[in-house]
């Protein structure tokens, strides 16, 4: 049986390192296709040492914590909790580092499922552009979904004054994100009066058929 020792050393050879933790080896090469090729280059040994680069400890720490847990023959579905969207856009891009297997979909749906209901903030929405903005990335849906949550709440006047000018600000600093914003936001402006016009024949709908029944 062997273990790993697990060091974070984001500035690379020579720079300072931090001690993630030692995990079950057994576990780390079932399940990260980065550390298995580590423990392969380094050939037998019972203590390896891997060191990770990025994105943070705190996620590389989850991340082979959760592994370092499942047992033998269970499924591994790193499940996210946090709702701090930037904490759990850093633990998508660990499992992604460590090419975690089987691929962690709960992850990014949890991520997704976050941008499809809430309004980001200005520093949320900096941090999905960073991460998935790239039209040739894989999870560049990521983006997509926050844009169109973005675009809708715009057309509906849901974004308080101060808060829309701060996105606004902060997207100005980012040519490619203040141009993508206003491309969905003309993307969706026909769906999103045809849901106006629907919701008013419905409200006649029912404004008819109650004086109907006072009658």
């Amino acid at each position: 049986m062997s273990s790993v020792q697990a060091f974070y050393r984001p500035h690379g050879p020579g720079g300072p390192i931090d001690r993630i933790g030692v995990f079950d080896g057994d576990h780390m090469k079932a399940h990260s296709a980065r550390i298995r090729k580590t423990m392969a280059d380094a050939g037998p040994y019972v203590i390896y040492r891997v060191y990770l680069e990025r994105p943070t400890f705190e996620s590389l720490q989850i991340v082979l914590r959760e592994i370092d847990r499942v047992k033998q023959g269970q499924l591994l579905q790193i499940k996210i909790t946090t709702r701090d969207i930037k904490k759990a856009i850093d633990i998508h891009n660990a499992v992604q580092y460590l090419q975690v297997e089987p691929e962690q979909t709960l992850v990014e749906g949890h991520i997704n499922g976050y941008l499809s209901k809430v309004l980001v903030s200005a520093d949320e929405m900096v941090a999905v552009y960073n991460n998935y903005g790239n039209p040739s990335s894989r999870f560049h849906r990521t983006f997509e979904t926050m844009l169109s949550t973005i675009a809708w709440a715009q057309l509906d006047h849901l974004i308080p004054t101060a808060q829309g000018n701060l996105l606004k600000q902060t997207a100005l600093r980012y040519p490619a994100l203040d141009k993508a914003i206003s491309d969905k936001v003309v993307e969706v402006r026909f769906d999103h009066q045809r849901k106006v016009e629907q919701r008013e024949r419905e409200a006649q709908a029912a404004r008819e058929a109650d004086e109907e029944g006072g009658d």
